[in-house]
């Protein structure tokens, strides 16, 4: 049984001087703020990627509480709460990095440290996209260990959480089985549903994760926390394939059935269906996710393609009456459009803009999901996530206190939303230049 060693944190160290910041004349807001943080912690720092998410959701917990404020500035409650609101007041930002030297930084640390400690258990030897969607399975635990501490008190006063970054070793049993849990939860998703994998897993890949996930659980004594049955998901994937199978044969032509993508496409959906079902979701109305599923991976496809070939050489013999060159690497196959990606975004991003109904009926301005989504399109916000972790992305950007500007008032409904304009007009964009419709468009 391998031996898990609960995350240990340095003791803190005095906050550096503002001075040290990139600080523009409009101001800094506190994720970019954190941004900088991060790279001048000391190291070793948790290697995980979760350390952001982690940074953020602290700073927010802490904005929350009432002690905050009077312990180390009145503004600064607002400025952690807040994402991306601009600061300049010095005073308010000399104070922010005080707390995230006394309390954010070694509270993240402890938090994301878990996933790190998890990672011993993940195996060797597997399928490399098993293997990859057992290791996520290590970075649900910072969040989950992040909520318990909450829920108990750790952050419930000034001295309440100075004892805890003084001394954690109260909380490691506990913590210890609130990170394990997570780590099983997903285990168990994966072997219930395929969950993060592209594809059917195989029986005797089924087999090996069910002992793997038994092996644990005998070993540590920790089960996740109750969930549907074997049976009632298998009844559940029984319900999304019915579902999912009509959809194919009354809507998807032959060509479309027999691509190369439509394998691929079939389990995500199947797996996105099922994750519906499970949490009393209806699967009306998502008809069109097959077919979507599939422009997204003819789509992605085209990108990796103009990439490789921005990044190909050409070669040009010299007196070669054809002064176009040749490439020694040139792919055979053509894109599906003959744009480059940027175009293709751009028409995208005014598709957004020219929406009706992604504009708030109160004021006739651009919603903030809009807006974040034509961020992302031209490129002004970046991420290199999968689907799901950049839905996740943009629900770490929402906040209660932008509500007034958005369309949805949850992050997950936000999230969702941004995500369907971007799906749909790059879907309607891939069409326009397919068919040669294009129109002139102004900058955006």
């Amino acid at each position: 049984m391998e031996r898990l060693e609960p995350p240990v944190i340095p003791a803190p160290e005095p906050p550096p001087s503002i001075d040290r910041f990139i600080v523009g004349p409009e101001g800094i807001g506190r994720n970019e703020l954190l941004k900088q943080w991060r790279g001048q912690m000391t190291m070793p720092r948790p290697t995980a990627g979760k350390l952001p998410d982690e940074l953020h959701g602290w700073a927010g917990k802490l904005g929350a509480c009432d002690w905050f404020g009077p312990a180390y500035y009145p503004s600064l409650t607002v400025f952690m709460r807040k994402q991306r609101l601009p600061v300049a007041d010095r005073a308010t930002l000399t104070a922010g990095l005080a707390a995230c030297a006394d309390l954010v930084e070694p509270l993240s640390r402890y938090s994301v440290g878990w996933c790190d400690t998890l990672m011993v258990l993940n195996p060797v030897g597997w399928p490399k996209d098993v293997l990859l969607a057992v290791r996520e399975g290590a970075r649900k635990a910072p969040g989950a260990v992040r909520e318990l501490m909450v829920v108990d008190g750790v952050i419930a006063t000034q001295n309440s959480a100075g004892d805890f970054v003084r001394d954690q070793t109260r909380r490691h049993r506990q913590d210890t089985r609130t990170s394990l849990q997570a780590y099983l939860h997903h285990l168990r998703r994966i072997r219930l549903t395929g969950n993060g994998i592209p594809r059917e897993l195989a029986d005797d890949e089924k087999a090996t994760l069910s002992e793997r996930f038994s092996s644990l659980v005998r070993d540590y004594g920790v089960e996740p926390a109750d969930e549907l049955s074997e049976n009632e998901l298998a009844e559940l994937r029984r319900l999304a394939k019915e579902f999912l199978d009509a959809i194919i044969d009354k809507q998807v032509v032959e060509r479309e059935r027999n691509s190369p993508l439509a394998g691929e496409a079939y389990e995500r959906v199947l797996t996105t269906y099922v994750n519906r079902l499970s949490k009393g979701m209806t699967l009306a109305g998502t008809e069109w996710m097959f077919r979507s599923r599939i422009e997204d991976a003819r789509k992605d496809k085209y990108i990796r393609h103009s990439k490789q070939l921005e990044h190909e050489t050409p070669l040009t013999q010299r007196d070669d009456p054809d002064d176009s060159g040749t490439r020694d690497n040139a792919v055979a196959v053509a894109p599906p459009a003959q744009a480059e990606p940027t175009d293709m975004m751009s028409i995208a991003a005014d598709f957004v803009r020219t929406d009706p109904a992604a504009r708030l009926s109160s004021s006739g301005e651009l919603c903030w999901e809009a807006s974040l989504a034509i961020d992302f399109l031209l490129g002004r916000t970046t991420s290199a996530s999968g689907p799901r972790l950049f839905r996740r992305e943009i629900q770490s950007l929402w906040s209660p206190d932008i509500a007034a500007e958005c369309r949805f008032s949850t992050a997950a409904g936000a999230a969702g939303y941004v995500a369907a304009l971007i799906e749909g007009a790059v879907n309607r964009a891939i069409r326009e230049l397919r068919d040669g419709t294009t129109t002139q468009r102004g900058d955006l």
